[in-house]
């Protein structure tokens, strides 16, 4: 029997729906994408776009896909099961061991759980193999579970509290943030002049500390379940690993085989709670999903717009003379990544001081590199990272030719890519390697600073006439976009 089953957590962020089809993950729809609401609250906000109706999961089911056999899965609770979930069916294990690290944590009766470990075989979910709760919630923490003390935690609230970190841009979800000021340890000389004083460069020293401390204690919390379980397959999920800094390092030091799931922060939960769901309806293992362009096809309505045809060697022509593209095609990234279906380009080759004023975000930030993989090794030093999960070091001989994506410390957040995987980004990187005989792209999420990844095409051409963006390529009409007529 035709059966959709609806995944729709209910949590007070990163709110989504997802949709499991004909026993694929056919769709995700996330709330921010819609209301431009950065981690959406509440589904119902989103379903209120939609029209008024008294029932609002009726409203969004007869609005968007007029079908009766149609089952919607909920859940309070299970939060770091869904987690598992939505990484063990991205990855190509039958047995794993899922280990969920969050930096918020799920409140339950126990206490707010910030560690859940899970075992997975024969495809299926198997066992708990253990939780960690703390009493004590300390909002923005990303590392606020290590131990089972508060200590990591309170040195997070206390830097916090110490060096406004709110009033610069480093309150909630600021993971990203801190890891990226963190890498200036050692390196403070590249620190750009604005935050070259005295008191960033105790940010620095602080943020350091906590990543240093994260890295070590992740390493010893993973390796103390993989002896426990004897399973070396795992995979990683929850908002920790976010932290590509420490993916890196996990790689680099643990011998394990390692998956950390392409959408590791809440905004993947409604796809682990449509498979969660799909189990229990189906009685049937879930689908897995191997990629992340899972968003909703658009049609592209371009009148009223200056266009031209353009090949992928125009594209490459704009970039060398230093001009930010943006890239338009097919369904949009999960997550928090751009991944070249949703994404703003540029040359590597050059220093990055306009893209990150016109992204209006803190000049401190690295950016990351999209990657022929046949070259990844000749410039990096991972052999594959398709979701870009990993700050990797450059290798030695080619830091100072890609200025643009390489962080003080000399590392680059990667993501490699294939033809099969995404056809015209990677034909328009092979066209780029081509001419200047470097392999990649700059590759940031098409947005600026406080607002959400770009999902339908009015979308993208919204940014396109409220910023200084010149250029907007939709590859798939082999057609460029440059203003307003």
């Amino acid at each position: 029997m035709d059966r959709k089953i609806f995944g729709v957590p209910k949590q007070n962020h990163d709110a989504g729906i997802c949709e499991v089809s004909n026993d694929t993950v056919a769709c995700v729809r996330l709330s921010e994408r819609y209301t431009g609401c950065k981690h959406e609250r509440h589904i119902g906000e989103f379903i209120r776009q939609l029209g008024e109706l008294k029932d609002p999961w009726k409203l969004y089911l007869s609005c968007v896909y007029e079908h009766d056999k149609v089952s919607i899965t909920t859940s309070w609770h299970e939060h770091h099961l869904l987690h598992a979930y939505c990484g063990f069916y991205s990855s190509d294990f039958s047995d794993a061991l899922c280990i969920i690290m969050d930096g918020y944590g799920c409140h339950t009766d126990e206490g707010v759980e910030v560690m859940s470990v899970y075992t997975f075989k024969d495809n299926k979910f198997d066992s708990e193999v253990d939780k960690v709760y703390e009493d004590t919630y300390v909002a923005g923490s990303p590392a606020r579970w290590v131990d089972n003390t508060k200590s990591i935690g309170r040195e997070y609230a206390k830097m916090c509290e110490e060096f406004e970190l709110a009033r610069v841009g480093h309150g909630d979800f600021a993971a990203g943030k801190l890891m990226g000021l963190a890498q200036y340890k050692g390196f403070e000389n590249k620190l750009p002049e604005r935050y070259a004083t005295e008191e960033w460069l105790e940010r620095v020293d602080r943020a350091a500390q906590l990543q240093k401390s994260s890295e070590q204690k992740v390493i010893d919390i993973i390796q103390k379940y993989v002896d426990k379980t004897g399973i070396k397959n795992v995979v990683l999920s929850g908002g920790v690993f976010l932290n590509c800094v420490i993916n890196y390092k996990i790689l680099k030091n643990l011998d394990i085989n390692l998956h950390i799931d392409p959408v590791p922060s809440d905004k993947g939960i409604c796809i682990g709670t449509a498979l969660r769901g799909y189990e229990d309806y189906t009685g049937n293992i879930p689908p897995r999903f191997k990629d992340v362009y899972l968003g909703e096809e658009w049609d592209v309505n371009l009148e009223g717009w200056q266009t031209s045809k353009a090949e992928y060697s125009d594209i490459v022509d704009l970039l060398e003379k230093g001009e930010i593209i943006g890239l338009y095609q097919g369904r949009s990234e999960v997550g928090d990544r751009a991944l070249g279906n949703r994404s703003l380009l540029y040359d590597p080759r050059l220093t990055n001081d306009d893209l990150n004023d016109f992204k209006r975000r803190e000049t401190f930030r690295p950016f990351a590199a999209t990657v022929i993989k046949d070259h990844v090794r000749e410039w990096f030093d991972v052999d594959e990272s398709p979701f870009m999960s990993y700050a990797v070091d450059v290798n030695l001989d080619k830091i100072d030719q890609i200025p643009a994506v390489v962080h003080a410390d000399n590392t680059c957040r990667v993501q490699t890519v294939t033809q099969q995987q995404n056809f015209h980004f990677y034909n328009l990187i092979h066209e780029f390697y081509k001419t200047t005989g470097v392999p990649m792209l700059l590759n940031t999420s098409y947005n600026i600073a406080g607002y959400p990844m770009a999902e339908s095409p009015d979308d993208a051409l919204g940014v396109l006439k409220q910023t200084r963006l010149k250029y907007l390529y939709f590859p798939e009409l082999n057609t460029l976009v440059t203003h307003h007529s």
